[in-house]
């Protein structure tokens, strides 16, 4: 059980919408449906694009989507933007309305912050965590084929299935990363971090793999 099952009856309560605490007004829900029989879900958080809003989310919770909604209260289509499946990254388009969040510059081991997490009932749940470490990973690519670096920051909390994407905001409602998986030795979490986030926003490319299914 989340160690933050007080503050998430409490935004179950104001229906998921913003409150005092940065970063709530910003975090999305994300559905991917194409390549599985049951809807792929997780989380995105929406920051501002070259161009505008943009919402930020895993890579792997979206590849060979034929379908992607977008749920900020309302449900709307997202388009894909941008896909690094190096980084396990994408960019979709973001609803109207929706409150962008700023991504972090910096990030050191210690900080503390707020993992942010959109559940499929609509509510959002949060959790208090701090960075136990900054990572430089050797990891594969979403698909197991290529090894590739990922600079990456650990969290002190257990993350689940359908987590993923979900944005760790500091104690300012900025942008530290965004989940990507879990660890299967102890409870710990490990998110993307700030300056990949950044890296694709600068330069939002597809790449071709994005609509092969894992």
């Amino acid at each position: 059980m989340r160690r933050a099952l007080l503050a998430a009856l409490l935004l179950a309560a104001l229906g998921g919408c913003s409150g005092d605490a940065p970063g709530e007004a910003s975090t999305v829900g994300v559905r991917a449906a194409g390549c599985e029989a049951i809807e792929r879900v997780g989380t995105g958080v929406v920051v501002e694009g070259p161009t505008g809003p943009v919402v930020v989310t895993s890579a792997h919770t979206v590849t060979g989507a034929a379908e992607i909604t977008v749920i900020a209260g309302d449900e709307t289509a997202g388009a894909l933007l941008a896909f690094d499946p190096a980084a396990d990254l994408a960019l979709l388009t973001a609803p109207e309305g929706v409150e962008t969040a700023r991504v972090a510059s910096d990030v050191n081991a210690g900080d503390s912050g707020r993992l942010i997490v959109w559940e499929p009932d609509g509510r959002l749940i949060e959790t208090g965590v701090e960075v136990t470490r900054t990572l430089r990973v050797r990891i594969e690519d979403i698909f197991v084929e290529a090894d590739v670096e990922r600079l990456a920051i650990e969290i002190d909390t257990a993350t689940v299935r359908g987590d993923s994407g979900a944005p760790v905001f500091n104690d300012s409602g900025e942008v530290l990363g965004v989940v990507y998986a879990r660890s299967r030795e102890r409870e710990a979490s490990f998110a993307v971090r700030h300056e990949e986030i950044a890296a694709l926003i600068r330069t939002p490319t597809i790449d071709p793999s994005a609509s092969r299914c894992r």
